[in-house]
């Protein structure tokens, strides 16, 4: 495809996946004038970043805060040029990140600086210290942002502003790479310890902790109305409204190569699944660009057939205590009890009950009162959350009868094992609550495999590798050495990934196609 010289036709891209990234970057396309089809292979968009119905009630499955609801963040502006974020858009801000419940007390990280310290100080005063170079830390990190274009694109004076905008946190990182359980040993107090704790993977690197907290105690970190399922809809309206056309409900066999260039897509079988695209398996589509916004495992080893291994990645696939990429798992449940008096993000012990191989004790527990669309009026919806054993739900659904193309799992053992967990959890819950007994609702229960079955996610993960004491930073730039034509975009290719990065890596993808086009960056 292309087009002659002096002709003012539109070049045509094709972006594979309707995830925060692939539209994130179909919106930026279109902007820039650019034919921009896109593709998904579920009927909704959103890929990870979506929630879906059960009995009446809605499950968000993605966004417990967002960075860059606050307009004083740069990263604001991405989410409003996309269409996710717009005055119209309310933005739930909640007095506290987490609350860690125990017998004696509530301990709370408040969002508001001067009351968490005030919060703190009276309960853990042994930690004076240790609190206040934790807040000096915070304080460093408050200022960090995502560069809005990629360095390679950037003139000297923005390099060396970034540089030196970088100067402080790069000492902080440095001082604070070691294990985050190694770094907390350092609070006396058992339960600040706890609280602490509950902000990152123990395993992952202590430096994301101030980071985190600096996000959420800056005024950002808010919870965009509407959940998940909302903000994706809201970008793919942007995308559709901008003359972009997204296709739904359609598998992609293979990205074509001819002599090292990518030249379109060639179409899979359906599977025959309910309001999939008409387009017939073994379709051929031309394209001057193709745009890769799935799974960077799914596009190398799939789409990409394996001719293009990239050392960056099997590397850390092959070192997963190095390079942890979390999972998890999610019960779902619906009260027909009004419970918004109680605080919507607690972490808290519980009667022990089985999980995988080992016994929880410890639940966090999340309600959604603040969304009214969630749940019918007086009623609730209430999500519990646990990190996840890939390996061993995989091994437990080893009588899969199901096509792997096919959204539901069908192993008997699997789905027997999901409705245990779900009534184990309701029990320890009426333990905790006994005024809920005959108001609960079982609702869904979410396993790494769901991941890996409607999203294609690589082992059930939903972000990208974690940082810990030995890891190295990861900064790929969506290229393919021997491949024209062609580029990913996603959060896999930056750390720490999540929704920030898979909707930044969009943009740069278009920055970084517009100035191989010679086309004006205006956005």
């Amino acid at each position: 495809m292309g087009t002659s010289k002096g002709s003012t036709a539109k070049k045509k891209l094709i972006i594979i996946g309707a995830g925060l990234s692939g539209l994130a970057a179909g919106v930026y396309a279109q902007k820039a004038g650019y034919d921009t089809v896109i593709y998904e292979k579920n009927k909704v968009p959103g890929g990870e970043c979506i929630g879906w119905d059960r009995k009446g009630y809605h499950i968000d499955g993605c966004i417990h805060w967002l960075t860059g609801t606050s307009p004083k963040d740069p990263l604001n502006k991405v989410w409003r040029d996309v269409g996710a974020l717009s005055d119209n858009v309310k933005i739930h801000e909640m007095e506290s990140f987490a609350v860690l419940e125990t017998p004696e007390r509530s301990l709370h990280l408040y969002k508001d600086m001067d009351r968490l310290k005030a919060h703190l100080a009276a309960i853990a005063p042994e930690d004076r210290e240790a609190l206040e170079d934790l807040y000096e830390a915070v304080e460093i990190c408050s200022s960090m942002t995502i560069p809005m274009m990629p360095v390679e694109l950037m003139n000297p004076i923005q390099i060396l502003k970034l540089i030196l905008s970088m100067g402080k946190q790069q000492k902080l990182m440095n001082r604070m790479k070691m294990p985050l359980g190694q770094y907390l040993e350092r609070f006396q107090n058992k339960d600040l310890r706890s609280l602490l704790q509950s902000v990152l993977p123990q395993e992952q690197c202590a430096n994301i902790l101030p980071f985190t907290l600096a996000t959420v105690m800056s005024g950002d970190g808010g919870r965009p109305e509407g959940g998940s399922r909302a903000l994706s809809l809201r970008m793919a309206d942007m995308f559709t409204s901008l003359g972009g056309k997204l296709i739904t409900g359609i598998l992609i066999d293979e990205i074509v190569v001819e002599n090292g260039r990518a030249t379109g897509i060639r179409l899979a079988d359906a599977g025959g699944r309910k309001g999939a695209a008409p387009e017939s398996a073994g379709t051929f589509i031309a394209a001057d660009h193709i745009l890769s916004a799935t799974d960077i495992h799914v596009t190398l080893k799939k789409f990409l057939r394996g001719k293009y291994p990239q050392e960056a990645f099997d590397m850390r696939d092959a070192d997963p205590k190095t390079y942890p990429a979390p999972t998890g798992c999610q019960a779902a449940f619906g009260i027909d009890m009004d419970i918004s008096d109680m605080e919507p993000d607690i972490l808290m012990g519980v009667n022990p009950f089985r999980f995988e191989d080992h016994e929880e004790n410890r639940i966090s527990f999340k309600h959604y009162c603040y969304e009214p669309s969630f749940a019918p009026e007086g009623h609730s919806v209430i999500s519990i959350f646990f990190g996840g054993n890939y390996d061993w739900w995989k091994a437990l659904a080893a009588d899969e009868t199901s096509s792997p193309d096919s959204e539901h799992i069908m192993s008997e053992k699997y789905q027997a094992e999901k409705e245990r967990v779900l009534l184990d959890i309701m029990k320890s819950l009426l333990a905790k609550y006994p005024q809920w007994e005959g108001h609960l609702i079982p609702l869904d229960f979410v396993t790494p495999l769901t991941y890996e079955r409607y999203c294609g996610a690589y082992r059930g993960q939903w972000m990208s590798y974690g940082n810990t004491e030995h890891s190295k930073s990861l900064m790929h730039d969506g290229k393919i050495k021997g491949l024209t034509n062609f580029s990913m975009c996603g959060q896999w290719l930056m750390p720490p990934g999540g929704t920030p990065v898979a909707a930044i890596t969009g943009r740069w993808a278009i920055q970084r196609l517009c100035k191989k086009d010679k086309l004006p960056w205006r956005f």
